[in-house]
């Protein structure tokens, strides 16, 4: 807004109103302005600017450690179920392990019954060897004995007879039974390989399968094992490695796949005289208490800026709707003036600072969910998925945000416009290549 002189009718306004008007123009005047000009302005330090710049290197390296933390339990992940698909898989090719498109083999499947209860013998023969057979350190919930959980879903109605085209089905009555083989041979015994078979321990159970009603059957094989990596202490674990027999579909197919679960639990160290210590010894490498406080610091740091950020924000945001009602309560008072316009108000609302505020929430949201994991004892990759969706995309609104203070220089600004008026027709494009590609 540039001062002008008054007009006739603005002449003949009370002076109340004339001294209104200049007031109103230079808090206008100055609402306007861009932080660097409040600065030369003022002469005071922009110091909301500065605080916005730390908020960006803190959530910046809170994003890097998260990632790293991230990859190393999804890799981590990753080599267990790969081991455990060589030792408990009947024939399993290490090609599929290998993300490729198209894919070099089928699915992982059995297709006889023969071949679906010996599959079943392979694993839990393997299982109750695993001791022996694995390069890893695993062992049983018992120190002798492998257990086993068979879980089967099934439904209770559902006869078919393909002869007559004739069936009977409630696809709505699930049922699930569970076998828990317990205390049945040592680890490592030979009556393993020589005497056990799931399909007549499943006869002497009474536990029978019938593949027209059977939906899913899970095997599940509790574990226990130490993590050790450089420079971090053992981390204790319980594992369930479960084998899924998937028969959803009834296409003459059960597709089978391994997926496993663990849960933190507390280490305890041997002494050189046998005594088991419950606190944790931070002797080995870096340390690890050390390295924990410093994360959790960062995240209670990260939390503190964002909220402070918001708060900020807000508050600048309320300023500036009070700046529009004076605004528009000034020109109700004057004759023959129209009031603002819908596009008028919305000049009042920084849609910069709106942006700041969604990434703060967003940041504060994937803060508490890592504060949740790193304190939790068990952590699923869903949650890992969840609070990089948050973290990453506050990042991304973030350092987008710092798009809106190089169009305060003039040598930037005419790229920044660019951007602006290109941006719609590049999502038009993007959104037609998705529609033309994506969903064929």
């Amino acid at each position: 807004l540039q001062r002008r002189p008054y007009s006739q009718e603005e002449s003949l306004l009370p002076n109340n109103l004339l001294i209104n008007r200049e007031h109103l123009q230079q808090k206008l005047r100055f609402y306007f302005m861009s932080p660097l000009d409040k600065w030369r302005t003022k002469k005071r330090f922009p110091f909301k600017l500065m605080f916005q710049m730390l908020k960006i290197i803190f959530v910046t390296i809170q994003l890097i450690n998260f990632g790293t933390e991230m990859s190393d339990y999804i890799t981590q992940d990753d080599h267990i179920e790969n081991a455990f698909r060589n030792i408990l898989l009947d024939d399993w090719d290490q090609t599929r392990e290998v993300f490729a498109y198209p894919p070099a083999t089928g699915d992982y499947a059995v297709y006889t019954t023969k071949h679906f209860y010996s599959s079943m013998d392979f694993a839990i023969r393997k299982f109750s060897n695993l001791s022996k057979l694995s390069v890893g350190c695993f062992g049983f919930e018992r120190r002798e004995y492998p257990r086993v959980l068979i879980k089967k879903t099934f439904f209770t109605k559902r006869k078919l007879d393909p002869t007559n085209f004739a069936y009977n089905i409630d696809n709505n009555d699930r049922k699930y039974e569970i076998l828990d083989i317990e205390n049945l041979y040592p680890s490592g015994d030979q009556k393993w390989f020589d005497e056990f078979s799931t399909k007549n321990y499943f006869h002497s159970k009474n536990f029978t399968l019938s593949f027209d009603s059977l939906l899913k059957l899970h095997l599940i094989f509790p574990l226990r094992t130490i993590l050790i990596e450089d420079e971090t202490m053992p981390r204790c674990f319980d594992f369930n490695v479960t084998i899924v027999y998937d028969n959803h579909s009834h296409d003459a197919m059960i597709k089978v796949k391994l997926k496993i679960n663990r849960l933190a639990r507390t280490c305890h160290y041997i002494t050189d005289n046998g005594t088991l210590l419950n606190q944790p010894i931070e002797s080995i490498g870096l340390n690890d208490g050390t390295k924990i406080n410093l994360i959790m610091a960062l995240n209670y740091i990260v939390l503190l800026f964002c909220t402070i950020s918001t708060i900020l924000c807000i508050r600048s945001l309320y300023r500036g709707q009070l700046l529009r009602i004076e605004t528009e309560q000034y020109f109700r008072m004057l004759p023959n003036t129209k009031s603002l316009s819908l596009e008028d108000k919305m000049e009042f609302i920084d849609m910069g600072l709106l942006i700041i505020c969604v990434n703060d929430l967003l940041i504060i949201f994937g803060t508490i969910m890592k504060i949740g994991m790193e304190s939790a004892d068990s952590v699923d990759s869903i949650l890992y998925t969840s609070c990089s969706l948050f973290l990453g995309i506050g990042n991304l609104l973030v350092w987008l945000g710092l798009l809106r203070y190089f169009a305060y220089f003039q040598s930037y600004n005419i790229l920044i416009v660019t951007l602006k008026k290109s941006i719609p027709n590049v999502l038009r494009f993007v959104l037609c290549a998705f529609l033309v590609y994506g969903l064929v």
